[in-house]
């Protein structure tokens, strides 16, 4: 098939447009609410070939109670003078329009643009709402030119009637053809973890063994996983894979401590007991300390949360012993010292009695 070009109204090229009562949000939309009449003109777009053939156009939006038209107007001549006037009302504009090569249609998304011929292109769209809770948002459109048809390859006696019924027919099947097609040639862009779309994300991880399990993980967490699939997967079971999956999905630090750390040498310790009361009796349990120093209570991670990835990343057989290091963490006689902890009974300073000089000293 004869390969067209397309130009995209879309985000900043829609400002560049003339709008009556439409505005411009933000996130790039054209957006209207309430009732009334809602206009809009597309920049002129300069194909630089005269009696230019158009293919089809595609709007993208969401219309809520309100009926919306869309105008092409395609014409050899730079209407500009008219079309871009400040002195020339919208209403007189589109009249304007019905001069040339021009082509309406009324709640259609998608037309064929096969009657119509010109260097220079023309696009307004208008909205119209009788209640005041309609609404709409339009995120874009764009035009495929040259004009791009079945019919061409057929014999010469299909082609003889121009813009005929069975012409119309065939390019509805054209139209369903190409839309397949695109989606074809966009499967290995939508199967590229690092520009695939969000949605899509949470699947690509089930494919990869990487189940969410209840949890949540942001669409950059989850192309992190995917692109360091290999050494987390190999890794699983190892303090070094777990630690970076808590960071990743927490932004945390966090300390293990296995029992043949401090078991060996512990052993004849008079504080064995001790230990074995912080750190587990034997090597089927180890301790997970968490940095959550400077969290509010209300911030700290959900601990039924933070269990179920633990045992994701922890050999079968193993238990967790979970502790979030505070500023202060009591425990039994023991306390747990972190950033800036010391140990010491704070006292009252009393300087009464004598004078304070130079080389006196209270603490």
């Amino acid at each position: 098939m004869q390969q067209t070009k397309k130009v995209n109204y879309f985000h900043l090229s829609l400002k560049n447009g003339q709008t009556e009562k439409i505005s411009f949000s933000n996130s790039f939309q054209l957006t209207g609410k309430g009732g009334g009449s809602f206009v809009y003109i597309a920049q002129v777009f300069d194909t630089d070939d005269l009696d230019s053939t158009f293919h089809r156009l595609k709007l993208y939006g969401q219309f809520e109670k309100c009926k919306y038209e869309i105008w092409v107007m395609a014409c050899n001549t730079d209407e500009s003078g008219v079309m871009e006037s400040s002195e020339v009302s919208m209403a007189d504009k589109l009249a304007y329009m019905q001069k040339f090569s021009y082509q309406r249609s009324v709640n259609t998304d998608d037309i064929l643009l096969h009657s119509l011929s010109g260097r220079y292109l023309w696009v307004a769209i208008r909205v119209m709402a009788a209640a005041m809770e309609s609404s709409f948002v339009i995120d874009g459109f764009s035009v495929e030119f040259p004009k791009s048809s079945f019919i061409d390859y057929l014999p010469e006696i299909y082609r003889e009637d121009s813009n005929s019924f069975f012409e119309r027919y065939m390019a509805v099947l054209q139209s369903l053809y190409e839309d397949l097609e695109k989606r074809v040639e966009e499967v290995p862009k939508q199967l590229d973890y690092e520009s695939c779309e969000k949605r899509n994300l949470p699947l690509f991880a089930q494919w990869t063994g990487l189940d969410e399990n209840g949890k949540k993980f942001t669409p950059q967490q989850l192309r992190y996983l995917i692109a360091h699939l290999q050494t987390i997967q190999s890794g699983k079971g190892t303090t070094d894979v777990l630690q970076k999956i808590i960071s990743l999905v927490y932004g945390k630090q966090a300390k293990v401590i296995e029992n043949f750390k401090w078991n060996e040498w512990m052993k004849n310790s008079e504080y064995l007991d001790h230990y074995k009361k912080l750190y587990g009796k034997d090597e089927s349990v180890f301790t997970l300390m968490l940095d959550c120093v400077y969290d509010e209570p209300e911030k700290l991670p959900d601990k039924s949360e933070l269990m179920k990835l633990i045992s994701e990343y922890t050999p079968l057989g193993v238990r967790c012993h979970l502790v979030y290091l505070r500023e202060n963490y009591n425990m039994d006689t023991h306390c747990y010292l972190d950033v800036n902890s010391v140990l010491s009974t704070p006292k009252i300073a009393d300087a009464s009695g004598f004078e304070l000089g130079s080389n006196h000293i209270l603490g």
